[in-house]
């Protein structure tokens, strides 16, 4: 998602979906008062009925959405990825059925693009394939089925079975994934727990003893807070990817998405309140107990506790580069130059141009991160995408 706006505002004193907030003030309730964060995140994002995702309002896009995302921004971007997974799928021995399987799939843009370009430039890769789209709202996926229409014989919905050949895609997704919050205080660690205040009529935030001895497990794994200081933990990085190792026989995961790695994401200073932000029409606010179920949550994703989780799964990490590092390898630079002599409209050009910048920028979504993981895969030679070193 393209997190990176210049405007800080604070969303509308609305307080959100009224039945959503009843579903968590009964889990409030239930629990005996409080639940931490992560639980409070998980129901206002991805409550089956009324959730931020259910509702729709999860998709990305430029009008009347709250956020927008790499194959939003450009096509160009899917463009690449199919570069890497025909490469995936020569690597992998040009195997007769061979699966995609993209998380957080929403509108279907990136499988629309990537299956156009795979059609044109890869077809024998293109007839093998079936690609899964997997997303938390139905809502989003009724509009997918219209964007992969043309493709309709090679798209399938949902998880894939156990046993699958090919790649696993996770673009911005892990950021989403409920965190738990906890912070440093007078030297010992405390977390963030979701109350109801019945005098302001709202939910608020209580701090206490952690819920689950693993938060100080992934703590003692290196990370160093400051005293107050607050950061995010995602319990939820193992469960998924369990389920993605249990599905993948052999292939590839490729997990694009902000963040960084452990010492870097933690360290003093850089995220001093955590990394947690709301996005509602394309701006940003730390509100979370504020438009409930009507603005997205996320949070930086900790590479170096992705990876962890990854070898406990049994998948190993091929290699960690930035997004700007990864569209390089696979040939951005030369799409762009034969789009430069094949260009007929020069204002459409400038734009298309000027999205790919986005793309690769730095200060935008060049710095996301790529991580490459492997199960039951060649040694050599690693995919392409991780050619270039990171930019």
């Amino acid at each position: 998602m393209d997190r990176y706006h210049d405007a800080m505002t604070m969303p509308d004193p609305t307080d959100g979906h009224p039945d959503l907030i009843a579903v968590i003030r009964t889990a409030i309730a239930d629990a005996g008062g409080h639940i931490p964060f992560a639980r409070y995140m998980a129901l206002a994002l991805a409550h089956p009925v009324y959730g931020y995702y259910a509702s729709g309002r999860g998709a990305p896009g430029r009008e009347g959405a709250d956020f927008l995302t790499a194959p939003e921004t450009s096509p160009y971007f899917g463009r690449c990825l199919a570069v890497q997974i025909a490469e995936c799928w020569h690597l992998l021995g040009a195997p007769p059925s061979f699966t995609v399987w993209e998380h957080g799939a929403g509108t279907g843009t990136l499988a629309r693009t990537l299956l156009d370009a795979l059609r044109e430039t890869e077809p024998a890769a293109y007839a093998a394939m079936k690609y899964w789209l997997d997303d938390v709202s139905a809502v989003s996926l009724m509009h997918a089925r219209s964007a992969v229409a043309p493709h309709a014989e090679h798209a399938a919905w949902g998880a894939p079975p156990t046993g699958i050949v090919g790649v696993v895609l996770a673009n911005e997704f892990i950021d989403a994934l409920p965190v738990h919050r906890i912070r440093v205080e007078h030297g010992a660690l405390e977390e963030a727990f979701v109350v109801w205040d019945q005098e302001r009529s709202g939910f608020a935030e209580e701090w206490g003893t952690p819920s689950t001895p693993a938060l100080t497990t992934m703590l003692a794994e290196g990370i160093t807070l400051d005293e107050g200081q607050i950061a995010e933990i995602c319990l939820a990085l193992m469960p998924w990817m369990t389920d993605v190792a249990q599905r993948l026989d052999k292939g590839y995961v490729i997990v694009i998405d902000y963040g960084d790695v452990a010492p870097a994401l933690f360290r003093p200073g850089r995220f001093p309140e955590g990394s947690l932000m709301c996005y509602e029409r394309h701006t940003t606010n730390r509100a979370p107990y504020q438009q409930v179920g009507a603005q997205d949550m996320t949070a930086h994703v900790d590479f170096t506790a992705l990876g962890d989780a990854a070898i406990r799964a049994g998948i190993t990490p091929l290699g960690l580069t930035t997004q700007a590092a990864f569209l390089a390898s696979l040939g951005l630079g030369e799409m762009l130059y034969a789009a430069t002599q094949q260009a007929t409209d020069a204002v459409r050009y400038i734009a298309e141009r000027n999205a790919v910048v986005r793309l690769i920028e730095p200060s935008a979504m060049g710095r996301n991160r790529v991580l490459v993981l492997g199960k039951n895969v060649p040694g050599e030679p690693r995919p392409r995408g991780l050619t270039e070193s990171p930019i």
